[in-house]
């Protein structure tokens, strides 16, 4: 029960920021969680490079944040990376990668709407697949 407590953890932890960035910005860049192997809370990180400019590709700053995770692979026992998607049909989401050193690789998609005032995010229902592993 342990490894799907870590998944569900960190997956809320970047969903959750995904939410409230959502509601402040109306978007958000991509963002990250660890979960410390002492069983420490999840460390938030983000891109904080100046040098990838005002407006980076999100796949840019998705790279940066594996690496960010992979370079604390000794010290963590899982990761989650959270995206703002647009679906096929037109549908905004936010994807959340989510991956347990003794688990799976999971990949999350969840579709939001903003109310009209951009001010909360209502989430729809999840559907889950199998993920990639980047840490």
């Amino acid at each position: 029960m342990a490894v799907q407590d870590d998944i569900e953890e960190c997956f809320g932890c970047v969903l959750d920021l995904a939410g409230h960035l959502l509601g402040k910005n109306g978007e958000f860049f991509p963002v990250g969680a660890t979960l410390a192997d002492s069983g420490g809370s999840a460390n938030l990180f983000a891109n904080g490079d100046d040098d990838l400019g005002e407006r980076p590709e999100s796949t840019v700053v998705l790279e940066r944040l594996y690496a960010a995770a992979a370079g604390q692979r000794a010290a963590i026992v899982a990761a989650a990376f959270a995206s703002d998607v647009r679906l096929a049909g037109g549908q905004d989401a936010v994807r959340v990668e989510v991956e347990h050193l003794d688990g799976p690789a999971l990949e999350i998609v969840v579709p939001y709407r903003r109310s009209r005032l951009r001010r909360s995010v209502t989430f729809g229902d999840m559907s889950t697949a199998t993920g990639t592993r980047h840490i």
